[in-house]
């Protein structure tokens, strides 16, 4: 495993001062270990199935995959990928609801949620020519539920840009190929610089595009959440939509962020955040508890 190196910051060092607050659970670093497993999975079904491209129906949803990708190696072997944001205990989407996926990847969430709203509308955005084209590639084997996907090449941040250094990661190779793989959440970062893919605010979004109401949004981008969050300041306060987040300690330290800077965000805009996996409350008081250090968990804001 490649040796990490972090910068210390101040939150840093009251981590180091606070460990005895982080579960051991939350010290393993998970997410490496589950791509060891993710790895032997794959020798597996490589060694039966011998291709890794094949088109499969899970849930009633069609997916062109490739088992070598981590993502699409999870719909293969267990039909979904993180179904536990469109069951959720605490909250409910309208059949007619109006979804943003900020870092919608393949478009396995996206997929989901036309199908938990098909009377609705689903924003689908990812910025990486690499996955928009899986993401296409799904949306033409599912043509009902793509009259309601509207996928976007953009990337959603802080600030609306055609000139920009932002890079996404959205291949997590399994088969031993990445290279410069991150040392924890083992993804590749792709970029389109020839192609200069803006980027764009939701606020600025939402005003282009005439949006009169959005019930959810789910920000999936690696560590630019905050960012994201920032750049729809306006849009959250207008519609008030229930909004899921990833996060995980390691990338509050990696982008020298703060959790409070979070709280603040959503405490200002009148949320009460809670932890996807046990629907307990975070708070700048017990967030160490509830957000892992080597991992990432889902955050749910609920507006209140």
């Amino acid at each position: 495993m490649p040796i990490i190196k972090l910068c210390l910051l101040p939150e840093d060092l009251y981590l180091m001062k606070s460990k005895n607050n982080i579960p051991l659970i939350h010290r393993i670093p998970l997410t490496r270990i589950k791509l060891a497993i993710a790895k032997l999975l794959y020798l597996i079904v490589k060694i039966v199935l011998r291709n890794n491209h094949r088109v499969i129906t899970r849930n009633g949803i069609r997916f062109k995959i490739d088992l070598s990708e981590g993502i699409d190696l999870s719909l293969f072997l267990f039909g979904n990928f993180q179904s536990y944001i469109t069951t959720s205990r605490l909250f409910s989407l309208a059949g007619d609801a109006v979804i943003f996926d900020i870092g919608a990847n393949i478009g396995s969430m996206s997929l989901a949620f036309a199908k938990l709203s098909p009377d609705g509308q689903v924003y689908a955005f990812e910025p990486t020519s690499y996955a928009f084209g899986k993401l296409e590639e799904n949306l033409s084997l599912n043509p009902s539920l793509a009259e309601h996907i509207k996928a976007t090449q953009m990337f959603a941040s802080e600030k609306t840009a055609t000139d920009h250094n932002i890079e996404a990661y959205s291949s997590w190779k399994i088969d031993g190929s990445a290279e410069s793989a991150h040392p924890l959440h083992g993804g590749t970062l792709k970029t389109d610089r020839e192609k200069n893919i803006p980027a764009i605010s939701l606020d600025d979004f939402c005003d282009e595009n005439r949006i009169q109401r959005l019930d959810c949004i789910k920000i999936d981008t690696d560590g630019h959440e905050l960012k994201v969050l920032k750049g729809a300041n306006r849009t959250i306060r207008q519609f008030q939509p229930v909004i899921i987040f990833e996060i995980g300690l390691y990338i509050i330290q990696e982008h020298g962020i703060k959790f409070e800077e979070y709280f603040e965000f959503f405490t200002g805009c009148g949320y009460t955040l809670f932890n996807s996996k046990n629907n307990k409350p975070v708070t700048p008081k017990n967030y160490l508890r509830q957000i892992p250090q080597y991992y990432t968990t889902d955050i749910v804001a609920i507006p209140t």
